[in-house]
């Protein structure tokens, strides 16, 4: 891999740097832009529907955005999400 211009981590460093990443509270920076642009929707009240209609995504794709957003989040409903985004500042109330 080195040789190809790329780097290489031991599973023991990958290891060490996802147990950082988890225990420092920046699960956040695992989330794709996608997910970031549906959160910030959901955050202002948007349905499913809403949802998919400003982002051109059916409302079955959008249904897997906010499920993975709560898995990644470690939260169990829409109201914990919401909270939980604006405790890691990734939206705000304006």
């Amino acid at each position: 891999m080195v040789s190809e211009g790329q780097q290489y981590f031991s599973q023991e460093i990958t290891g060490k740097l996802a147990k950082k990443i988890k225990s420092d509270g920046s699960e956040t920076m695992l989330l794709t832009l996608k997910e970031k642009d549906v959160l910030k929707l959901v955050c202002k009240g948007f349905s499913s529907m809403e949802i998919s209609k400003t982002l051109f995504l059916s409302t079955r794709t959008v249904e897997g955005y906010r499920a993975r957003l709560l898995e990644k989040t470690g939260q169990s409903n829409t109201i914990n999400l919401v909270l939980y985004a604006l405790q890691q500042n990734l939206v705000s109330l304006e």
